[in-house]
């Protein structure tokens, strides 16, 4: 159980948490932000079949669900103490005046928060487009249902994202791929593979910038 340290007053307080307890859930309302005094949190997004996915690790100094705090969204992740933690708890609108009469406050964590994005971006970047590619390509042919003309798959983004195990990101990053490379194909709600040989290359290592059409 967290704790109150029998610092600060109803707007805020020291609190203390064990090793993987939960500060609050994806979904949450943003009730308050934490200023991190010590120790680790992890912040952890939905990921297939309801797996959760480490986004990002906060330390002493960080704020984490201030941004949720001022843009009144509910949480989009998971916050976890990694180790024991020792964090100020301050409350929504205790916090919204904080930021309104010292704007380098929220300046502050509106930098971290898009620090910590362009992370993200980059560990995305790092990931190579085939290795992307592969997982789905598996998926959709696992699915794919003989058509007219080449194969029909039904699915939706999170049952593709769940069955390939990537994100729903790294999948909505994949698929586009595919899309530019025209071997996948929006119709009917449904997704067309007209070379279905051919998308199968790609389990077999043929690159894909090899079969994008001219």
């Amino acid at each position: 159980m967290a704790s109150k340290s029998g610092q600060g007053g109803a707007d805020h307080a020291e609190r203390e948490f064990a090793v993987g307890e939960v500060l609050y859930e994806a979904g949450d309302a943003p009730s308050g932000a934490y200023f991190i005094r010590s120790g680790e949190l992890d912040l952890l997004s939905p990921g297939p079949a309801d797996l959760l996915r480490l986004t990002d690790r906060l330390g002493p100094g960080s704020c984490a669900g201030g941004v949720d705090v001022l843009t009144g969204r509910t949480r989009v992740v998971q916050a976890r103490a990694a180790s024991e933690l020792r964090a100020v708890e301050v409350a929504a609108e205790t916090f919204r005046t904080m930021c309104s009469e010292r704007p380098g406050i929220a300046l502050r964590i509106l930098e971290q928060e898009a620090q910590r994005s362009d992370d993200l971006e980059r560990r995305l970047g790092a990931i190579g487009a085939d290795d992307l590619v592969r997982p789905i390509v598996f998926a959709l042919l696992a699915r794919a249902e003989a058509a007219e003309r080449g194969v029909r798959v039904v699915t939706t983004l999170r049952e593709l994202s769940a069955q390939s195990g990537l994100s729903l990101r790294e999948t909505h990053r994949g698929l586009q791929q595919l899309f530019e490379a025209k071997q996948v194909r929006l119709h009917d709600d449904a997704l067309w593979i007209p070379e279905p040989d051919t998308l199968r290359g790609q389990l077999d290592g043929t690159p894909l910038g090899d079969a994008i059409a001219p």
